[in-house]
């Protein structure tokens, strides 16, 4: 069965909900989010939503980013992006009879693991 994920993109002004079906966990998505982000916030510390989005969707047959318009029922993992502030958050969820947080992940903690 494929670890599902959801993936929440805002700045000041737009909002965007992402869904990936498979290897939704910290060492999958997690880590491919969160090294995108820091790669191309570098050199500007601020990247919009919207760019950041059709930057993920550019490669969806390879990446498998789709864009949705709410939350899956089925998600294990919930990742929030927040362009204004800079961060790339996770947490672990069950999302069935409404949302609830289980756990929330550090992935600043994968720059250690390399």
């Amino acid at each position: 069965m494929s670890t599902r994920c959801n993936i929440i993109v805002r700045d000041d002004k737009n909002q965007y909900i992402l869904y990936h079906h498979w290897d939704g966990y910290p060492d999958g998505v997690g880590k491919d989010l969160y090294y995108k982000f820091k790669s191309w916030t570098q050199d500007s510390n601020k990247l919009s939503a919207t760019k950041l989005v059709n930057k993920l969707l550019k490669d969806k047959e390879d990446d498998g980013y789709e864009l949705t318009t709410g939350l899956h029922a089925d998600i294990e993992y919930l990742y929030e992006i927040d362009c204004i502030y800079g961060y790339v958050k996770c947490k672990c969820v069950r999302n069935w009879e409404g949302l609830e947080i289980i756990e929330i992940i550090d992935l600043s903690e994968l720059d250690q693991n390399k």
